[in-house]
């Protein structure tokens, strides 16, 4: 689990199997083409909804950020969800030796 800020609020995110395969349903991607994902701005604004949705979903929590103010947290913290996303895609497609 990860968090943004904003507004005073710590806003839970989290990328997982459960997101990626709402976004390639949604934007008719291959598995294979997700990490190119944030390379559209639309798409980024997209996987950040549906990675809050998840975050609040497993913390038991009410989801109060609407998807149109998603690009205004993404202004803020655009460099922060990167680093999420690439930290949290790395985990899964990395392979953990025993």
């Amino acid at each position: 689990m990860h968090y943004i800020e904003s507004k005073q609020q710590q806003l839970p995110i989290v990328i997982d199997f459960a997101v990626i395969k709402i976004i390639c349903a949604k934007l008719n991607l291959k598995i294979s083409d997700f990490e190119q994902i944030v390379n559209n701005p639309t798409n980024t604004e997209i996987l950040f909804f549906e990675a809050l949705k998840r975050g609040h979903k497993l913390e038991g929590k009410e989801i109060l950020v609407k998807e149109s103010e998603c690009e205004d947290i993404l202004s803020e913290s655009y460099p922060e969800f990167l680093k999420i996303f690439n930290d949290d895609i790395l985990k899964m497609f990395t392979s953990k030796k025993k």
